[in-house]
């Protein structure tokens, strides 16, 4: 069973698929409820770091440990209960809003349901949580589609909270209130942040920079912000 009272690491990661090496000896290491955020151009493996911690890929040479124990060895009930993922793109099913909400844990029967619901400027839907969603959620705009994904993750009970840009398809508002959610659970929980978003570098304790199989640059905010690397990303508007 999971035992996470310190930190995560990735040890000597080695990992590629279709003949091509995505990293090659990739080690970090964060502190629990930490935040690290991942930069870096598209194609880079930055979603590829999540597939990796969540299993869906195992075949890699060297480890992922919560303290000192390798994931492959938790009991995946285990693990995945420890886990809120949100997804880049968020999947609907053809059932009710309210199971669509519900589909990792009963988030509309959390007393702050309704008031996140009233932040993201979704209170219509209050009244609608009986109603059948279309196959893909059809009948939702992009950006309710990218509020719900985050909201039924952003609730659901668990100590690693990995989200896969978190910002897309949301109005500066909208952007603003997720941020604002973030930054208050933000010591309480070990987060993962993947975004192409300036301002969500305002929420990390920690950068890792990953360009192509052969670079990557991890270390402090305040320490990152300052390497070439990181300018760059800024410079060819990676990172806006």
């Amino acid at each position: 069973n999971v035992s996470f009272k310190n930190k995560i690491k990735f040890n000597n990661l080695k990992f590629g698929y279709d003949n091509n090496l995505i990293f090659n000896d990739l080690t970090f290491e964060i502190p629990k409820n930490s935040t690290v955020g991942i930069f870096g151009p598209s194609g880079a493996g930055k979603s590829t770091i999540f597939d990796l911690f969540l299993k869906i890929y195992t075949d890699y040479q060297g480890q992922i440990l919560i303290e000192s124990c390798d994931i492959k060895k938790i009991k995946n009930e285990s693990f995945y209960k420890e886990i809120a993922y949100m997804p880049q793109e968020g999947v609907f099913i053809n059932d009710t809003l309210k199971e669509n909400f519900n589909m990792l844990s009963e988030v509309t029967n959390d007393e702050r349901f309704i008031n996140i619901l009233e932040e993201l400027s979704l209170s219509e839907l209050q009244s609608k949580l009986s109603t059948t969603l279309g196959q893909g959620g059809i009948n939702l705009s992009s950006g309710q589609k990218q509020k719900i994904n985050f909201i039924r993750s952003f609730l659901k009970p668990s100590s690693i909270f990995l989200l896969d840009e978190p910002s897309s398809n949301l109005d500066f508002e909208s952007e603003q209130i997720v941020f604002n959610l973030l930054k208050n659970i933000k010591s309480q929980k070990t987060l993962f942040l993947i975004s192409h978003s300036k301002k969500f570098i305002d929420l990390c304790d920690y950068v890792l920079i990953i360009s192509g199989q052969d670079f990557y640059q991890f270390g402090k905010r305040e320490e990152m912000l300052e390497t070439k690397y990181f300018k760059k990303l800024i410079d060819e508007k990676v990172i806006t």
